[in-house]
């Protein structure tokens, strides 16, 4: 009997299912792209959904050039804590007593949530024994000089930058003021009047769809043009940074 070979070819196929762009246009509506690694600001989503495709693990953080800002709340994304019960009571001027999980949680919540919590003690909170009436009545609660700029608004006085979140927390506090974050960068302009505040602070950040359907607009406070991806991202310039932005002309 004579011998014989069986040959057997194996193909392999690389991106069958079809998920991964070949190639990108080179059109600039810029997307932030946030992995475990840290963030990254791409030319548009197909390049950063080119860069997953070869290994990468971003998301959107959101549809504009990625900003000083955006590594806190990336690092807020990725940020994982153990599912380990091991109760802590923390205390809060504005907010009051808190039983939180574990230590992660109250990091958490304080980083990345806006928190002005204090450890008060191991265990769960007991009304009578976390308050800290005496620290919140003297406004003591201290802030850091770091730049991390917010743009807050609030229903009385309008809008205002911070030069960080713990800054506009700390107005809230010993002010009794409303500010809240409607952007994660400056105020385009800051309210003078309190009677400019017409209908509130809106819905912040803009919710829009990324179609690119690209509208100029001009701002009489920067003295700029600026390209936007769509009608609905200029309207969120205005609404959420209390921008002057029109068509241009």
């Amino acid at each position: 009997m004579k011998p014989f070979v069986v040959l057997v070819i194996v193909v392999i196929m690389q991106g069958v299912s079809g998920s991964c762009p070949e190639a990108c246009l080179d059109i600039f509506d810029p997307v932030c792209g946030c992995s475990p690694s840290g963030v990254k600001t791409f030319p548009n989503s197909c390049y950063l959904e080119l860069a997953n495709c070869q290994g990468e693990d971003y998301s959107i953080l959101h549809t504009k050039c990625c900003n000083e800002n955006d590594k806190k709340i990336c690092d807020c994304k990725n940020r994982v804590c153990l599912a380990v019960i091991d109760f802590v009571c923390a205390y809060s001027c504005t907010k009051g007593c808190r039983t939180f999980s574990n230590t992660c949680q109250l990091g958490i919540e304080n980083d990345c949530c806006g928190g002005d919590y204090v450890y008060r003690y191991k265990g769960e909170c007991v009304s009578e024994g976390c308050r800290d009436d005496e620290t919140c009545g003297k406004c003591s609660r201290a802030c850091d000089r770091s730049y991390l700029p917010v743009c807050g608004c609030s229903s009385n006085f309008g809008f205002r930058t911070f030069n960080n979140e713990c800054l506009l927390n700390r107005e809230n506090q010993c002010n009794n003021t409303d500010y809240s974050i409607t952007a994660y960068e400056p105020c385009i302009r800051d309210t003078d009047d309190a009677s400019e505040v017409v209908n509130g602070c809106g819905d912040c950040p803009p919710i829009c769809l990324a179609i690119y359907d690209p509208v100029c607009g001009e701002s009489a406070t920067l003295n700029t043009q600026t390209i936007f991806s769509n009608q609905c991202f200029l309207g969120g310039e205005n609404r959420c940074r209390n921008g002057d932005y029109t068509e241009c002309s």
